[in-house]
């Protein structure tokens, strides 16, 4: 039974694996070929897969306040810019509802705007250029550096389950739920013990 228990961990993380490398090298691509929106919605929604990984035990569903709390220990560590959490998950409302920088947050004024630049300095130079022209509730995001605070995020947090047995084996048991590629025979032989199709 140890054994079978053990076994069944390494296939979890490995399902984990697979995915977010999957996941990430979609972004990538979206990035490398200049589909920046595309690819940030991909990014938003990894953060959002990451929460939904990471929620209280519970939620039984994935909520904005779990979205705040992973960007808040996962993200904002490794980003430069001066943004909040909150920031980021209205960023994250307004691409995926309607394509745009505008948000329900962002209308409050609970949320700044996120306008997205390609390069540290071009990102300096627009932020400089939206100051002077007195809007200020704008932060301007490099993609690039979002993109690598996400990756750096994704390694803490699992360095952090490592060291939390019980987050662990609770990220482990949600993370089995994942999409994953199985082949049918492989399928039929787990779950209906048929060595052979047809």
């Amino acid at each position: 039974m140890r054994k079978e228990k053990s076994g069944q961990e390494v296939e979890i993380r490995a399902v984990f694996k697979e995915a977010i490398d999957e996941l990430i090298t979609a972004i990538d691509t979206c990035f490398k070929n200049k589909l920046f929106m595309p690819g940030l919605i991909l990014l938003y929604s990894g953060i959002d897969i990451m929460a939904w990984l990471d929620r209280k035990k519970s939620h039984p569903d994935v909520k904005g306040s779990d979205f705040i709390r992973w960007t808040k220990s996962y993200i904002l560590p490794n980003l430069c810019v001066s943004c909040e959490a909150i920031d980021l998950f209205g960023a994250r409302c307004s691409l995926l509802h309607s394509y745009t920088a505008e948000s329900r947050l962002s209308r409050v004024r609970k949320a700044k705007k996120i306008f997205y630049a390609w390069g540290p300095k071009r990102a300096e130079e627009l932020q400089y250029v939206l100051n002077r022209s007195g809007k200020e509730h704008i932060v301007v995001l490099d993609v690039g550096e979002l993109f690598s605070s996400f990756q750096k995020g994704i390694q803490d947090f699992v360095l952090f389950l490592q060291q939390d047995s019980n987050r662990f084996k609770l990220v482990n048991d949600r993370s089995i739920k994942f999409f994953g590629k199985i082949k049918a025979r492989d399928l039929a032989k787990r779950f209906l013990g048929i060595e052979q199709l047809g």
